[in-house]
């Protein structure tokens, strides 16, 4: 490799340090025959296996045209040797804050690499880099992308530029491309809050508060399991594959359950010790009543939005913790119990807690993410929902999944080539990307069947933990941590309500002044004050978790039109109307349920 190139590469690494040992095992195999760089007229042109890929000749490109709409975002699909981006940034469209290079062929990426230095750019925190990706593993990367909401909120206008000469060469490559940042859009959209669901999280957290000032929290536990392995178990139909292994590991590892598994558990004499619940609705109750008191031996985890009929369900003893909410910082400043960012699901949340209390690996196993492609059912034997183990067809699975508005899908899978999975499943899966660029732990996954999760590893059970060594007994360390707790100060929801108050006089002050006819200059004014708002982490506290959707559905429009077109005056106004209605509905809607 000569010195361009490796400076360039560890410019690059230090911005994607886990792209490191794809990116350098191609680097070190040989590539360069297929390329070479000639010299034209004063010219550079890039020839790969005799095609002329890339030219800095005038005119080899099509111009950047503007779109109806504003690029926000601009791809640059075909990296080559840059000169399509160079000319883009030569002359960018003025509205265009971010830039997506996208290049499919890793050789062809390198050896760009060794011609110049990029150092700038891949330093530059509003260009991204998406190099030599399956196409399977587009839709993490931009689930990644997607999980910054100021990103998010602009991300709806953006235009794609196509390299023509790679895009011939990766037929169908870009047209992926399109659609499955337009699948992540979807997707990250609807991971954000609505009102209603919002509101009946809090109004479960109120009717909590006598539980959650005299249960101890999470934060007794933070880095108290340092180099100990987490096994996190979900309910997939292939989790009875596992149960043989994990009986023998539940002294040899932390046993980390979803709240569906833990009767298959215990009825198989796995003990785990932690079981975790996050739903805001009855719908969990099942899985915890009738557990005799005596097998109860796991330690609920639980957020304090779950009702309070599913928490006293479980007869066990009970850990609180607060989902990573803005409106929770005001409950943890009052009563600490700790704070964890998870995802949609249990097993989300399992891992980040396996990694708030200092665990080195986790293996995920029963994370199917897809239906059994014997039977086409979702769960195990054993689930308190028996219907959900049971056999279907593939055309009845379809039928159900069309009436709930979803639709059959086939995924790349563990142990098959593809396995019938559905869009809510892959949701679930796209977001284990973006949690594993946030962890500090080394993620495994070992379902014994499933679909496969982009960029974690999948090893098999028993050899992923064949070296597990015997472990002291956690429950009694669990229970001296917590032991002598005396619980925490009341929790005073006045607090919460003078900052709605203060909010709300805010927003008036900011849409007081605004008239039916405003000006282009009024309204650019009022749209920074707004802005402002927004990165206002206490008004959005109180406002972007109980409507994120909704807003960021305003945000999708106002993005679509272009800045200081006179013709856009009334659309701008309609939405600056709306978003104030909404907000101002969110903060009364939340302080009527403190009240």
């Amino acid at each position: 490799m000569n010195g361009v190139l490796i400076e360039n590469l560890e410019h690059f690494f230090k911005r994607y340090p886990k792209e490191r040992a794809r990116i350098t095992a191609v680097a070190e195999l040989e590539y360069e025959s297929h390329f070479r760089l000639e010299e034209h007229n004063g010219e550079s042109q890039l020839i790969e296996d005799n095609t002329l890929i890339d030219s800095t000749l005038q005119g080899f490109f099509p111009p950047l045209t503007p779109g109806a709409s504003p690029a926000r975002l601009l791809f640059i699909n075909g990296f080559g040797l840059g000169c399509l981006f160079e000319q883009t940034l030569k002359k960018p469209f003025p509205e265009t804050e971010e830039y997506i290079v996208i290049e499919p062929s890793v050789p062809r990426f390198l050896f760009a690499l060794q011609q110049t230095r990029l150092d700038q750019l891949f330093a530059h925190p509003k260009i991204h880099w998406i190099i030599g990706l399956k196409e399977s593993d587009l839709a993490r990367e931009f689930f990644v992308l997607l999980s910054d909401r100021d990103r998010l909120q602009k991300a709806n206008a953006y235009q794609m530029r196509n390299h023509p000469v790679i895009e011939a060469l990766h037929p169908g490559y870009f047209n992926h491309v399109k659609s499955t940042f337009e699948m992540a859009l979807d997707i990250c959209k609807k991971s954000h809050g609505f009102l209603s669901d919002s509101l009946e999280g809090l109004r479960n957290t109120i009717g909590n508060l006598d539980w959650l000032q005299k249960t101890p929290g999470i934060h007794l536990l933070k880095n108290k399991f340092k180099n100990i392995p987490a096994i996190i178990i979900s309910t997939g139909p292939s989790l009875k594959k596992s149960l043989p292994i994990l009986k023998e590991l539940q002294h040899r590892a932390l046993l980390l359950s979803a709240d569906a598994s833990l009767k298959i558990l215990i009825q198989n004499e796995i003990h785990p010790h932690f079981v975790f619940c996050l739903e805001r609705d009855e719908g969990s109750k099942p899985f915890f009543v009738d557990i005799p008191r005596e097998k109860a031996k796991a330690n609920l985890v639980v957020f304090p939005l779950v009702p309070s009929t599913v928490i006293q369900a479980y007869p066990g003893p009970h850990f609180a913790v607060y989902r990573q909410y803005g409106y929770y910082r005001f409950f943890e400043d009052q009563a600490e119990k700790g704070m964890l960012q998870c995802g949609p699901s249990v097993a989300h949340m399992a891992l980040a807690f396996a990694d708030y209390a200092g665990c080195d690996r986790a293996f995920l196993v029963g994370q199917d993410l897809a239906y059994d492609p014997e039977n086409f059912s979702s769960h195990p034997p054993g689930i308190s929902y028996e219907e959900w183990s049971h056999a279907s067809s593939e055309k009845d699975l379809q039928k159900k999944l069309e009436a709930a508005g979803d639709q059959l899908l086939w995924a790349p899978g563990n142990l098959r080539e593809k396995v019938p999975t559905s869009g809510y499943y892959e949701a679930f899966r796209l977001n284990f990307g973006e949690v594993r660029d946030r962890l500090s732990l080394n993620l495994i996954n070992c379902t014994e069947g499933g679909a496969k999760i982009p960029g974690i590893e999948w090893k098999p059970f028993a050899e992923a933990t064949r070296n597990f060594q015997p472990l002291p007994n956690f429950f009694e360390q669990i229970s001296a941590l917590k032991k002598g707790y005396q619980g925490s100060e009341k929790i005073k929801l006045e607090i919460i309500d003078q900052s709605i108050q203060l909010a709300q006089t805010k927003l008036d002050q900011i849409f007081q002044n605004m008239g039916t006819k405003p000006t282009l200059i009024e309204i650019s004014t009022l749209r920074e004050e707004q802005k402002k708002l927004q990165r206002d982490p206490v008004f959005m506290a109180l406002t972007g978790v109980f409507s994120g959707r909704r807003l960021i559905e305003l945000e999708w429009e106002w993005n679509s039109l272009f800045e200081g077109d006179t013709n856009s005056i009334s659309k701008q106004v309609e939405i600056l109307s709306a978003w104030h209605k909404e907000i101002s509905l969110v903060l009364q809607s939340v302080q009527k349920t403190l009240r």
